[in-house]
C-alpha cells in the first residue's frame, strides 16, 4: 500500500509540472500499480502504461493486466497489444484473438476465436526477431505448452503431435488424448501422454514409444506426481508418489529407484521410518511395512502418524463413532467411543424431512437468496443421515463479516437453525458471558457432524448452493439475521452451590470439558486433573480453539514454539499412552509416580494438585507467582511432601489453592472435580 501510494504521489507531482491537452491530468489519476517496472495508471478516460520515467508509452486501454512480467493491453474495440521488457509492443491481434508472452525464445499469436480449440489461424513467432516460424495447420491443444519441445495439435476431431517449430512428429491419428506430455513436470520431466486411437487406450512415453505399464520396469513415466509427507506434513526424504493411470509407485528420487513397484491395490498417503499408511478408494485405510506386507488390513477408517510412532484412528460403526491408538509393533489397540449424538434430525428436534420446509442462504455482504425446494431436499438429503457430535466452541462466526450460513425453518417457521460453513449447528450457550482477560468471553455447544466424509459431503453441498445462489440474490431482511440460541444448556444443576458461579465461568472462558459436567463432586483423577490443565495451557495459546481438532492444534504449536518435540516424543508411561499426558510430562509440568507409571484413573491428591498447578503457572510465565512464605503454613505442613511444600505455600498465596480449612490443608486428602474447575479459573484470571 506504502509503494502505490509513493509512485501516485511521484506522478502527481510529474503531472503538476507538465499538464497539456496531451497528458494526464492530476484530476484523472483514480489508481495505479506496477507490472514488473511499468506503471498503470487508471484514470476515468481509461488505462494508461508508463514506464518507469513516468513517459506515456501507450493508452487509454480498456484493460492492462500482467501476463508472465509482460504488460497486456485490451483496447476499446477489442483488440489486444503486449508490450516486451523495452516498452514497444512487439505483437498485436484482433478481437477474438489472443497472444502467449515470451518462453523460452517463443512467443505465440491466435487469431479468428475466442476458443483456441476453434481457431483456424496459430502462428508462432521468434521473439528476438519477431519473424513468423510457422503458421499451424491446427490448433495447439494446451496453449501454455506452445514453447514445449512436444505438443499436441487439434483439427477436425483427431489429434497428431508435432514439436515446437512445427515440424510433424506424428499424422493426425489419435481419436483422444487423455493425458498430455508435460516436460516442466518436476522433478520427473517426462511425464508419458495417454491417449486413444482406434478405440483402445495406449501409453505414449517421451520418445513417442508404446508403453505396457503392466509389465513395465523402466524409469517412472507418469501422469502425476506427489511429495510424500511424514507426521506433521513434513517431507519425508526424497520420496514421491507416482500415478501411472490407475496404478500407484513409491519412488526414492535420490537413489532412482522404486520403494513399492506400481501397483492397483492402494495408493500412499503418509510414512514414517518402518511403516507406509495406505489408501483404496475414499474411505479405506490400513498400513504396510516397506516390503509390502500389510501391517493393519485395509478397512473403512482414517489413520494418521502420531509424532511417537503410534497410529491414530477413527472410525463409524454405522452407530457411533470411535477413535483410538494403534501400535504396529504389537498390534495394541486402544479404543474410546466419541459419544455420537445421533442424527441430523434428533440435533434439530425433527422426525421427518419434510418438516425443513425453507430454506435460505445469507452472504456477507447482507444479501440472502431462497433456495428451491428441490435443492432444499438435495441439501437435506446430504444433511439428513450424518451422526453429529458435541463440540464446546467459542462463534467465532458471529460479527465477522466474511462467512455465509444457511438458515432453515420448520413449516410453520416457528422454528430456525442457522448452519455455518463449517456445517455446525449451535444449540445453546455454555455457561454466563463474563469479562475475561480483557474480553467478553462466551461459548456454545455445537453439534457437528462426526469427523472425516461427513464433514466434506456437508460442506460440499453447502458450497454448491453457495455458487447457484450467488448471483439470485435480494436485500437481507430480518427474519434471514443470525438467530443465536441463548439459552444455557451448561448441565450444573449437581454441582455445589459455592462451586456454581466458576464452573459458569471456566464453560464461558473455554476451560471446561462437556465430559466433566455430570461428575462435579467427584473425587478427579489424576487423568481428569491434566485433561484440565492441558485445556488450559490450548486456551491461553488459543482462546477461541474448540474442543475438537483447536485444542490439539494450539498444544502442537506450543510444542513447536518451546522445542519440545523431542522431550513429548520420549515420554514413556507404561500405563498410559494418552496425548496430553505426553505433553505435559515433556512440559516437566508432570513427572508420575516414580515407577515408570503415570496411575492415570487413581484420584489425584491435593499436594499433587498444588505442585501441577504451581508447575503450570511457571510454564505460562505468570507474573503473579507469589513465592512461599512459610508462616501462612498450615498446622499439618509436616504431612506435606517435601517436593510439594513450596508448590502448596505459593498456591495458598496467590488465592489459587487453599486449604480445607483455614489452618489444615490435607495434603494427601483428595480432590474434587468442581474444586479441581474453581482453581482453573482462577489459575486463568492470573495471567
Amino acid at each position: 500500500m506504502k509503494k502505490i501510494l509513493l509512485i501516485f504521489l511521484t506522478l502527481v507531482q510529474l503531472f503538476m509540472i507538465s499538464v497539456s491537452a496531451d497528458t494526464l491530468t492530476t484530476d484523472n489519476i483514480d489508481t495505479t500499480f506496477q507490472i514488473g517496472a511499468f506503471i498503470v495508471a487508471g484514470t476515468n478516460e481509461g488505462k494508461y502504461l508508463l514506464d518507469n520515467q513516468n513517459n506515456i508509452l501507450g493508452g487509454p486501454y480498456e484493460l492492462i493486466s500482467n501476463y508472465n512480467e509482460f504488460p497486456y493491453a485490451q483496447n476499446f474495440d477489442g483488440s489486444w497489444e503486449m508490450y516486451d521488457v523495452d516498452g514497444k509492443v512487439f505483437a498485436q491481434v484482433e478481437k477474438g484473438g489472443e497472444i502467449s508472452p515470451p518462453v523460452n525464445g517463443l512467443y505465440a499469436i491466435l487469431r479468428g476465436s475466442d476458443n483456441w480449440h476453434l481457431c483456424n489461424i496459430f502462428e508462432l513467432y521468434d521473439y528476438n526477431t519477431k519473424q513468423l516460424l510457422h503458421t499451424f495447420d491446427g490448433t495447439i491443444m494446451f496453449y501454455h505448452e506452445l514453447q514445449h519441445e512436444k505438443m499436441f495439435i487439434y483439427k477436425n476431431g483427431k489429434y497428431a503431435i508435432c514439436d515446437k517449430y512445427g515440424n510433424f512428429l506424428t499424422d493426425y491419428i489419435y481419436d483422444n488424448v487423455q493425458k498430455r506430455f508435460n516436460p516442466d513436470y518436476e522433478p520427473f520431466p517426462k511425464a508419458y501422454a495417454i491417449v486413444e486411437q482406434n478405440g483402445m487406450q495406449k501409453y505414449i512415453d517421451w520418445n513417442l514409444n508404446e508403453i505396457d505399464l503392466d509389465n513395465y520396469n523402466g524409469e517412472p513415466f507418469i501422469t502425476n506426481s506427489y511429495r510424500m509427507y511424514g507426521y506433521g506434513f513434513e517431507p519425508y526424504k526424497n520420496y514421491y508418489k507416482l500415478e501411472s493411470g490407475s496404478k500407484f509407485a513409491l519412488y526414492d528420487l535420490d537413489t532412482d529407484t522404486f520403494v513399492i513397484p506400481y501397483q492397483y491395490d492402494y495408493e500412499f498417503l503418509s510414512m514414517n521410518d518402518k511403516y507406509i499408511i495406505i489408501k483404496r478408494g475414499q474411505n479405506e485405510n490400513g498400513v504396510i511395512d516397506y516390503s509390502g506386507n500389510v501391517i493393519v488390513p485395509l478397512k473403512t477408517q482414517q489413520l494418521s502418524f502420531n509424532k511417537d510412532g503410534l497410529i491414530s484412528y477413527y472410525y463409524h460403526d454405522g452407530e457411533t463413532a470411535h477413535e483410538g491408538v494403534l501400535n504396529p509393533e504389537n498390534s495394541e489397540m486402544k479404543e474410546r467411543e466419541l459419544g455420537a449424538l445421533g442424527y441430523f434430525y434428533k440435533v434439530i428436534g425433527q422426525e421427518q424431512k419434510e418438516d425443513i420446509a425453507y430454506a435460505t442462504i445469507v452472504y456477507a455482504d447482507n444479501k440472502a437468496a431462497d433456495i428451491s425446494d428441490e435443492d432444499l431436499k438435495d441439501f437435506i438429503d446430504v444433511f439428513w443421515n450424518f451422526n453429529y457430535e458435541r463440540v464446546i466452541a467459542p462463534n467465532t462466526y458471529q460479527n465477522t463479516g466474511d462467512n455465509y450460513y444457511i438458515k432453515l425453518w420448520n413449516k410453520e417457521k416457528t422454528k430456525d437453525y442457522v448452519i455455518y460453513p463449517d456445517s455446525g449447528v449451535i444449540v445453546g450457550s455454555y455457561g454466563v458471558p463474563c469479562e475475561s482477560h480483557g474480553k467478553t468471553k462466551e461459548n456454545y455447544v455445537w453439534y457437528l457432524p462426526v469427523v472425516g466424509n461427513g464433514r466434506n459431503a456437508l460442506y460440499n453441498a453447502k458450497q454448491t448452493l453457495w455458487h447457484n445462489y450467488k448471483d439470485k440474490t435480494r436485500d437481507i431482511t430480518d427474519a434471514d439475521k443470525l438467530s443465536i440460541p441463548t439459552n444455557n444448556i451448561l448441565p450444573i444443576d449437581v454441582a455445589s452451590d459455592w462451586s456454581k458461579p466458576e464452573i459458569q465461568k471456566a464453560a464461558a472462558c473455554n476451560l471446561l470439558p462437556y465430559e466433566l459436567t455430570d461428575k462435579y463432586q467427584n473425587n478427579i483423577t489424576r487423568k481428569e486433573f491434566c485433561d484440565l490443565i492441558y485445556r488450559l495451557i490450548a486456551t491461553e495459546y488459543s482462546p477461541d480453539s474448540d474442543s475438537r481438532m483447536g485444542q490439539w492444534s494450539a498444544i502442537d504449536s506450543v510444542i513447536y514454539e518451546r522445542q519440545l518435540t523431542d522431550k513429548v516424543n520420549s515420554v514413556s508411561f507404561s500405563d498410559c499412552e494418552d496425548y496430553s499426558i505426553k505433553f505435559l510430562s515433556g512440559a516437566d509440568i508432570i513427572y508420575g509416580m516414580g515407577d515408570g507409571t503415570f496411575a492415570p484413573d487413581e484420584s489425584i491428591t491435593r499436594e499433587q494438585a498444588a505442585t501441577i498447578l504451581y508447575r503450570t503457572a511457571e510454564f505460562l510465565g505468570n507474573k503473579a507467582i507469589i513465592k512461599p512464605s512459610y508462616n501462612q503454613m498450615y498446622d499439618d505442613e509436616n504431612a506435606i511432601s517435601d517436593w510439594a511444600i513450596s508448590s502448596v505455600a505459593s498456591m495458598k498465596a496467590m488465592n489459587i489453592m487453599k486449604g480445607i480449612s483455614e489452618r489444615e490443608f490435607a495434603p494427601k486428602g483428595t480432590y474434587t472435580v468442581e474444586q479441581a474447575i474453581a482453581t482453573m479459573v482462577r489459575l486463568y484470571e492470573c495471567q
